[in-house]
């Protein structure tokens, strides 16, 4: 984890971008764009052609990946990259958002409030089940990145306050807050932030409570762990199944 370079890639994303399309406007996808300058700040080793597909980054003979979502369709991709190059797919998970609101005829901005909604670490478990025949493969790691943003939506939406359905114009990363890599499968254990207070036997819901994480991601959680052999299934409690860490990983 390295902040200075972190602002750095930020500064100079979000200078550029004004230059492009004027002040006030962000291009699409900043927070992607920071993360490869993060990684890679060489602009010759983003975008390079690798056979039929095109990689974020390929630097010194390793390539990344930024995906937040729909880890689906990396799987051609990965396909192909992972006969070369070892690849690292990062994903950024948004720990606090402010969002403010625009008045499209004044232009007047808001005050940005603290959004109800946050990610967490195991959100990433949902999308690794959509490429879990890829998981052992000794050249994919993995990491997560967590981060503060801020927002911007138009009122131009629907309802009383014109606020459902409204127009999300740029999502800007402000701090970089940790991150987490994860280079085999064992080490997907190590993004279990409850892992040493975890009873003996635990269900699905209690994994949500007692990380934080939505009952979704525990449960997908749990399914990953589960077929890589890292956690088993060892009865039911009512109708919740109930699970433990295998030993020789607890």
């Amino acid at each position: 984890m390295d902040p200075i370079r972190f602002d750095h890639a930020r500064r100079t994303v979000l200078s550029s971008d004004k230059r492009q399309t004027g002040i006030g406007t962000l291009s699409e996808k900043t927070v992607h764009a920071v993360l490869k300058r993060y990684y890679e700040p060489n602009e010759a080793c983003h975008e390079v052609p690798c056979g039929t597909f095109v990689a974020d980054v390929l630097s010194d003979g390793h390539i990344f990946e930024i995906q937040s979502r729909a880890f689906e369709r990396l799987l051609p991709k990965l396909g192909s990259f992972l006969e070369q190059y070892d690849v690292t797919v990062v994903f950024p998970v948004i720990v606090r958002k402010e969002i403010s609101w625009i008045d499209p005829a004044t232009g007047e901005c808001s005050k940005p409030r603290v959004s109800n909604k946050h990610g967490h670490v195991l959100d990433l478990f949902p999308e690794l089940y959509r490429i879990r025949s890829l998981l052992t493969h000794p050249h994919l790691h993995f990491r997560v990145v967590l981060l503060n943003v801020s927002e911007h939506r138009l009122l131009d939406g629907e309802g009383r306050d014109l606020k459902k359905r409204a127009t999300k114009m740029r999502l800007i990363p402000e701090e970089l807050l940790g991150e987490i890599a994860v280079d085999s499968c064992e080490e997907l254990l190590t993004l279990l932030p409850c892992r040493e207070s975890l009873p003996h036997t635990f269900t699905a819901e209690g994994l949500a409570k007692l990380s934080g994480a939505s009952l979704r991601s525990a449960g997908m959680t749990l399914r990953v762990l589960r077929e890589l052999r890292l956690v088993e299934c060892v009865g039911k409690e009512k109708r919740k199944y109930l699970y433990s860490l295998l030993k020789q990983n607890s």
